[in-house]
């Protein structure tokens, strides 16, 4: 029960923190595809970045489900650092690949959506999982320990998938996708509704105002 608990809220939570977009980070609800590759680009970063002891945070394992019975609080806010990291740099690779093909001039064909939305699931699904766990344990688990790590990085949580929904590039990149028929026409429709989700979140949350007038 503990398992099936975690994997409907870990579901929902995600969903939830991209519904959260249209507000707080400007982002709609993105597909859930392609765990293979991401847990190994995951582990490889891991293994590039920390020591031995680090590596064996059970947090960071997300080669499988959760190992509640091995997760404690003191794994919480070195784990969450980590996936943090992860998105912090991948996205900034990210952001100016997809740069350097809007500016090759204007060739909208080279923006499509695996290369847009789920690269951003991809960098995004390390520290989903990891703070939706932190989630399911703060249902279950809670304690005042819990809770002061869960609070000590929630606001870098938040900055940084604020960062991501009011990401300009990533905005424009939506919008040549949408705006191009030889793409658009190709997608499905639950592959349309993400992006019109995205574009429609992306502008509540400001992508649009000029730097002075944004709220970050």
């Amino acid at each position: 029960m503990l398992i099936l608990s975690f994997i409907i809220k870990l579901i929902t939570m995600s969903m939830l923190s991209r519904a959260i977009g249209a507000k707080a980070y400007g982002l709609g609800v993105l597909s859930m595809s392609f765990l293979s590759p991401i847990r190994s680009t995951h582990s490889e970063f891991c293994a590039s970045k920390l020591s031995d002891i680090q590596i064996k945070n059970p947090l960071l394992n997300k080669q499988s489900l959760p190992k509640f019975s091995e997760i404690e609080t003191i794994h919480v806010k070195p784990a969450v650092e980590v996936d943090l990291n992860y998105l912090n740099e991948n996205f900034s690779e990210f952001e100016s690949e997809l740069k350097k093909r809007l500016e090759n001039g204007g060739s909208n064909e080279l923006i499509e959506y695996s290369s847009v939305i789920e690269k951003l699931e991809q960098i995004q699904y390390p520290l989903s999982y990891s703070w939706g766990v932190v989630g399911h344990l703060m249902g279950v688990k809670n304690s005042e320990e819990l809770r002061q790590s869960h609070d000590e990085i929630q606001p870098n949580v938040i900055q940084s998938y604020q960062k991501i929904g009011q990401s300009k590039t990533l905005y424009q990149s939506l919008l040549s996708i949408r705006n191009n028929p030889k793409i658009w026409d190709t997608l499905q429709e639950a592959q349309k509704r993400i992006i019109t989700s995205n574009i429609r979140s992306m502008e509540s949350s400001g992508v649009g105002l000029d730097d002075a007038s944004r709220e970050i």
